[in-house]
């Protein structure tokens, strides 16, 4: 499958402009994330009211989508997180475990389409709007869901991946994979970036490869950065290619 990438933008606390990844991808390219709790975009083209019930995982998706998305434009999304209100939940259940009740915010906007629902809101947008996750390929699993709508007959999607790091009661309980940066890409039409991504399973000779290959929306992020090249990430006996295609 090819990805027509029309145009695209990232976010991390040490590259919070475009240009600073073009230069991080031609440099050694490791991952761009502080360790610990980074911090987070304020995402000041949301209004106020719903900015302020936006936590952190809602504005890294909703900074790097307010970029892409013209005001009035119909825009369908996909919003793509592998922990979705990760930081929320645990604050519920701590409480719980405190004998006190949740706070109705937290519990209002617990659910993994938040981000989707505020960006919705903010641009009174009634264009289908999903929220997607499925483990260390969710970045995927939202380019294949905006790959379908594509089929569909949409002239262009939003599809962003955004993760807040995990709060500290869940240290040594998942694999580490850095939070707290967020990718968005704009799909349709021919557009000036074209990246062939193909899936490949039980990968020769990479069966049970040893070693984090760190986010997958980063190893994408890297070759659009550099505008040619192809990356690979291989979990396991999964295995996703991607070539830029000039």
């Amino acid at each position: 499958m090819v990805i027509p990438v029309m145009a695209w933008e990232a976010w991390a606390p040490a590259l919070p402009r475009k240009s600073d990844w073009t230069r991080w991808a031609s440099g050694n390219g490791g991952i761009p994330v502080l360790p610990g709790a980074p911090p987070v975009p304020e995402a000041r083209s949301i209004p106020p009211l719903l900015r302020r019930r936006a936590g952190g995982s809602d504005r890294l998706g909703l900074e790097v989508a307010s970029r892409l998305a013209q005001d009035g434009e119909a825009l369908p999304a996909v919003f793509a997180s592998r922990h979705g209100q990760i930081v929320r939940s645990v604050a519920m259940l701590e409480a719980l475990a405190r004998g006190e009740g949740p706070s109705p915010m937290d519990f209002s906007l617990s659910v993994h389409n938040t981000t989707a629902g505020i960006f919705s809101m903010s641009r009174g947008d009634r264009c289908a709007a999903s929220a997607v996750s499925g483990g260390r390929e969710s970045f995927s699993a939202g380019l294949l869901e905006a790959l379908g709508l594509l089929g569909e007959g949409a002239k262009r999607v939003l599809v962003v991946y955004h993760d807040e790091e995990p709060p500290a009661p869940l240290n040594g309980c998942w694999e580490g994979e850095p939070g707290g940066w967020a990718l968005g890409l704009l799909l349709g039409g021919e557009g000036p970036h074209r990246v062939l991504t193909q899936r490949l399973w039980d990968f020769p000779g990479r069966v049970g490869a040893v070693g984090d290959p760190g986010p997958q929306a980063l190893e994408f992020a890297r070759v659009l950065a550099r505008g040619s090249g192809a990356a690979r990430w291989t979990l396991g006996r999964h295995a996703w290619e991607w070539a830029f295609v000039s």
